[in-house]
C-alpha cells in the first residue's frame, strides 16, 4: 500500500492551520497520525487534504494507507510542518514636535526577530485605526527618518515580514504618535 505526500514540508506562519495533502490509490484511504507509531487516527480520507490545529511550533504529521480490512501502519510516511515565527519588535517611543519641523529618528527599541528572512515597510496615517494606514514609498530599513516637515498629527508603525521557505508571515509593531502642536501667537 503506497502513499505519496504532495510535500515533505509543509511551511506556515504561526497560529494558523496546515493543510497537507498525499496521495494514494483509489481503493485505499489515508489516515493522518501525529504520532509515529500506534496513537489515534487523526482523519480517514479519499485523498482529501488534512487540515491540522492551529500551530504555533514545529510538528511532524505521519500519513499511512489502507484498504478495507488491511493497513500498513508501519509505512507512516512523516510530512514535517515547519512554522514561520515573526516578532514585529517594538519602535521608539511617541514624540511631540513643534508645527513645520521634522521628527527624530524612529528605531528599534526591541528589534524584531524571525524564522525567515526579516523585510520592512513603514506605514503612516493621520488616524490610528488598522485600514487607515498607507505604505510609505521606499521605506524599507528598520529605522525611520520623516523627511517631510509636518504640520499635523502623524501616527507611525512599521510591518515586519518573515519569509521562509517561500512563505511569508507578517506583523504590525506598535503604533507610534508625533503630535504636531502649533506655534503659539507672536506678541
Amino acid at each position: 500500500i503506497f502513499v505519496s505526500p504532495a510535500s515533505s514540508t509543509v511551511t506556515i506562519c504561526s497560529g494558523t492551520s496546515a493543510s497537507l495533502t498525499a496521495t494514494t490509490s483509489s481503493t485505499n484511504e489515508l489516515t493522518w497520525y501525529d504520532v509515529q507509531t500506534g496513537g489515534t487516527p487523526q482523519v480517514l480520507t479519499y485523498n482529501i487534504p488534512y487540515t491540522t490545529p492551529a500551530l504555533s511550533s514545529n510538528k511532524t504529521f505521519y500519513v499511512a494507507a489502507r484498504t478495507i480490512g488491511c493497513s500498513n501502519e508501519s509505512l507512516r510516511v512523516p510530512v514535517n510542518v515547519i512554522i514561520n515565527n515573526i516578532s514585529p519588535g517594538v519602535i521608539g517611543t511617541s514624540q511631540e514636535i513643534c508645527f513645520g519641523t521634522k521628527p527624530i529618528k524612529f528605531t528599534s527599541t526591541t528589534v524584531a526577530t524571525a524564522s525567515g528572512t526579516i523585510s520592512y515597510q513603514w506605514q503612516k496615517s493621520t488616524v490610528n485605526n488598522d485600514s487607515s494606514y498607507s505604505d510609505i514609498s521606499g521605506e524599507i530599513s528598520e529605522d525611520y527618518v520623516e523627511s517631510s516637515i509636518l504640520n499635523q498629527t502623524i501616527y507611525y508603525r512599521r510591518i515586519a515580514t518573515s519569509t521562509l521557505n517561500g512563505v511569508a508571515c507578517s506583523e504590525v509593531s506598535n503604533a507610534i504618535t508625533v503630535t504636531v502642536n502649533p506655534l503659539p501667537n507672536p506678541p
